[in-house]
């Protein structure tokens, strides 16, 4: 085998990791999401880290919306908790955004989630949120 039949087959196998990659990690941050995808991604932190990961209805919003708390080390007992709203007022998407991230780097690495819970609201208002969409 030559020294370019060789770079191709690196290359096919390393893009074909990247997309094994992607396949295992359905979430994605290309785009804002509106409350529907935002309770769907929490459903799948929820499937992908049962463990670890409970969901928490807090209410239904006037417009019929679930309000939804994502808890970060379930199983953890007695231990300080950290909370994160965001995006209270349902126009800045961006925070919701970054609530989603930041549970998916806590559920990434055990490093964050030791000996502590995280409770994660990522969109209390969602009526306020439709409306921006």
């Amino acid at each position: 085998m030559n020294k370019n039949h060789l770079r191709i087959l690196v290359w096919c196998l390393l893009l074909g990791s990247v997309e094994l990659l992607n396949a295992q990690n359905p979430v994605s941050f290309d785009k804002y999401h509106n409350n529907s995808e935002v309770q769907q991604i929490l459903q799948k932190f929820q499937q992908n880290n049962p463990a670890q990961v409970q969901l928490h209805t807090l209410a239904t919003s006037p417009g019929g919306e679930q309000v939804t708390v994502l808890e970060i080390g379930k199983n953890s007992g007695d231990v300080p908790a950290i909370f994160i709203g965001a995006n209270f007022e349902g126009n800045v998407p961006l925070a919701t955004e970054g609530a989603l991230r930041l549970a998916k780097m806590l559920l990434d690495s055990a490093q964050y989630t030791t000996n502590r819970k995280w409770y994660i609201l990522p969109l209390p208002n969602p009526d306020a949120s439709k409306g921006f969409f």
